[in-house]
């Protein structure tokens, strides 16, 4: 049953908490820099992962950046459309990505710390269901500042992968092990503007 528990845990993406946590007597604490320290071997300590499930983890969250990034620029190529249906011109036309990278540089004060707080899954689920209502809310929008709206709610939900993908490197991966992390994470915030238009 354990083996199972153990699989499903890798599935999940979540922690596996074996029954037996008698051995593990400690808590995890702070030490005088602030850092979170646990005691060896403890299976709620990301760096003890496997290397697979912890690779699963960054490529999934990398690729939350790319769509993130991809929202940024994605409207470029339909400046023209917006601005014959909705009546505006083109250079109003082109606030769509001002509002959107405007949000999208404002929201990352806010997510950050509180994933520091509330944790960084959190804040993952709640903004990508953030980012999906207000796409939403673009897709459907019956004029231009609706649609406007929907693009600055984008630029906040969105920015919260660009602030809290490195920490969650850090957090998974050891000082040696994380150059390839960060590495694919920094190209893909420059290749997901580039596949937009």
């Amino acid at each position: 049953m354990d083996r199972l528990a153990t699989l499903l845990s890798h599935l999940l993406a979540t922690p596996y908490r074996p029954r037996d946590l008698a051995k593990f007597d400690t808590e995890p604490t702070f030490d005088e820099n602030g850092l979170l320290t646990f005691c060896p071997d403890d299976p709620e300590d990301p760096r003890t992962w496997s290397t697979p499930r912890r690779w699963y983890i960054s490529l999934t969250t990398i690729l939350l950046v790319v769509n993130a990034t991809f929202a940024s620029s994605s409207p470029s190529a339909c400046l023209p459309s917006i601005s014959a249906d909705l009546h505006v011109s083109p250079e109003a036309a082109a606030l769509v990505i001002t509002v959107f990278l405007l949000a999208n540089a404002i929201s990352p004060f806010v997510w950050a710390p509180l994933s520091e707080h509330c944790g960084r899954r959190w804040i993952f689920y709640g903004t990508f269901i953030g980012y999906f209502a207000s796409d939403f809310l673009c897709a459907w929008a019956p004029n231009f500042a609706a649609l406007l709206v929907g693009r600055f709610l984008t630029g906040i939900f969105a920015s919260s992968t660009q602030s809290n993908a490195p920490g969650l490197l850090a957090d998974i991966w050891g000082p040696l092990e994380r150059g390839n992390a960060n590495a694919v994470f920094s190209v893909m915030v420059f290749v997901g503007p580039a596949l937009g238009p």
